[in-house]
């Protein structure tokens, strides 16, 4: 089933998507009057709509059923330095896919890529979910240095760095 983000979903009633969805959902997937689609606003709540009108490029859907939650239960932040080339596009895709929460773009010492491409990673985000079924959108958090960023983390979340050829994570919880 075709799934499209909607500002909010209520309860019940007719929701109106923004312009750009609207395109996407009239015009480039072709959906049609009186077929199903997923709505999801992208803090969780996902609901099945029926296309019930094309007001001036406008979609109209109606709500078929109450909204349900689709977010994880538990928070996953990936802290990860900007690789060189369009490799953070494709880190951000599988973090969203693999069910991260929050994503945290950070500059390290040896960091060759250096910008902020904030909202293109965004949009990289909100697609993917989009894609992969979730009913929320990984938070975005700005650029920061690795010290900074850990420094935002909660404190009840587990430390772990991926490293090629290192040890498997135990149990314990480690420190950075």
């Amino acid at each position: 089933m075709r799934r499209f983000q909607s500002g909010a979903i209520p309860e019940s009633g007719d929701v109106r998507l923004d312009e750009a969805m609207s395109h996407h959902l009239l015009r480039v997937t072709r959906i049609r009057v009186g077929e199903q689609v997923e709505l999801f606003d992208g803090r969780g709540k996902v609901a099945r709509a029926t296309l019930l009108s094309d007001d001036q490029g406008v979609a109209v859907l109606s709500i078929d059923e109450p909204p349900r939650l689709a977010a994880p239960a538990h928070a996953a932040h990936l802290l990860i330095g900007i690789p060189k080339g369009p490799a953070m596009d494709l880190a951000i895709r599988m973090a969203t896919e693999a069910g991260a929460t929050h994503i945290h773009p950070v500059l390290l010492q040896r960091s060759v890529a250096k910008g902020d491409r904030y909202d293109r990673w965004t949009r990289i985000a909100r697609s993917s979910a989009q894609q992969c079924g979730r009913g929320d959108i990984p938070e975005l958090l700005p650029l920061a240095k690795l010290e900074e960023a850990a420094a935002r983390l909660p404190e009840d979340v587990g430390r772990y760095v991926a490293h090629p050829g290192g040890e498997a994570a135990s149990s314990a919880t480690g420190a950075f």
